[in-house]
């Protein structure tokens, strides 16, 4: 393409150079986008009869929009604000890999609710982290049993937070004595460390477990997170919803290392060498670790006409682990609050 007033690109000023930068990007990503949509493996069939409209009271709702609200805050150093009533743990590097996490409580329906909200990758050694994912068993020392294998950077994570987050809920349950229920919520590798602090809730001799005894309802609900485990994690026994909200198309509900690679394949592979793979048939690797929680899948009902029609179906886990999501435009925080919204607002008008 010529540049414009018929510069070269030597002779173009650095503004310049950055726009054909970003040119050079965005059709780059027309490529790659335009492989992902003719790929029948990229989104649910809609004539799937397990797709079922999720179905929820206005309490579940509310619940699922306090968990959003504050899984998009807790990316912000919102311990800054002067009205922050909660605590917060400041993230570290990666020599102890943990996160950024603020923990409140909230009035739900007139129960009172500590919400811990885990920050997702917000930094280098964040991504460093979410690499790190060969699943190891966890270890006869330690407090989860050894018949999963867990990615070892989220289960370091874990540990390393463990603690912290166990001492940040009983300074809390202190100064507001009448909690009784809790909701751990975060995004991406948030939600990942999420997940395995609501693991950690069946494990008596968890320092979390020790913190919440006295709470009638535990919850889990994350946005976009990652697997964890070779064996999905099981439901709490007590009340409470355990959710793994995914936008369709989101790529990091399923990564992990083949999956990756095949990501990278439909993006740098040459048009001669995608079509000789796409005429042999899509292969999607198969999955090591698996989704955990209840699956609600955020989509398009109207995906050919302009207006958006949206929809939350709850699907299988093992329906979402054969398909190909694979475009990260949809995994940003911001879409997920704005579909949430949108959801929590038609579900009261209803």
């Amino acid at each position: 393409m010529t540049p414009k007033n018929n510069a070269f690109p030597h002779e173009l000023n650095n503004n310049n150079k950055h726009k054909i930068f970003d040119l050079a990007f965005e059709l780059s990503l027309q490529k790659y986008l335009g492989r992902i949509d003719a790929l029948p493996q990229s989104r649910l069939c809609a004539a799937d009869k397990n797709l079922a409209k999720f179905e929820a009271d206005l309490e579940v709702w509310d619940l699922i929009a306090v968990a959003v609200k504050h899984s998009a805050a807790v990316y912000k150093d919102i311990h800054a604000q002067q009205d922050y009533q909660g605590y917060w743990i400041k993230p570290t590097t990666v020599i102890n890999h943990i996160k950024a996490t603020s923990i409140e409580v909230v009035d739900i329906y007139g129960y009172s609710v500590v919400v811990v909200a885990i920050r997702g990758s917000a930094s280098l050694d964040d991504w460093f982290l979410n690499l790190n994912g060969d699943p190891i068993a966890a270890g006869i020392e330690d407090v989860f049993d050894d018949t999963h294998r867990w990615h070892r950077g989220f289960l370091d994570s874990f540990r390393a937070s463990e603690g912290g987050i166990a001492d940040g809920i009983q300074k809390v349950t202190t100064k507001y004595p009448h909690a009784c229920r809790i909701l751990f919520t975060g995004h991406s590798a948030g939600g990942a460390i999420a997940q395995l602090c609501y693991n950690s809730c069946s494990i008596e001799s968890s320092t979390i477990a020790k913190a919440i005894k006295a709470f009638n309802q535990i919850n889990c609900v994350t946005f976009g997170a990652p697997p964890i485990s070779t064996i999905p994690i099981t439901p709490h026994t007590g009340s409470g919803v355990f959710l793994s909200v995914i936008n369709e198309g989101d790529p990091v509900v399923l990564a992990q290392k083949e999956f990756i690679k095949a990501i990278l394949s439909v993006y740098f592979l040459s048009k001669e060498d995608w079509d000789a793979k796409c005429s042999l048939g899509f292969a999607i690797p198969p999955a090591e670790c698996h989704i955990s929680g209840t699956c609600i899948v955020l989509r398009d009902s109207n995906e050919d006409g302009e207006e958006e029609v949206l929809e939350a179906v709850e699907v299988p886990a093992s329906l979402v682990e054969r398909t190909f999501f694979s475009n990260f435009l949809v995994h940003v925080m911001s879409l997920y609050c704005r579909r949430i919204d949108s959801l929590v607002l038609a579900a009261k008008s209803n």
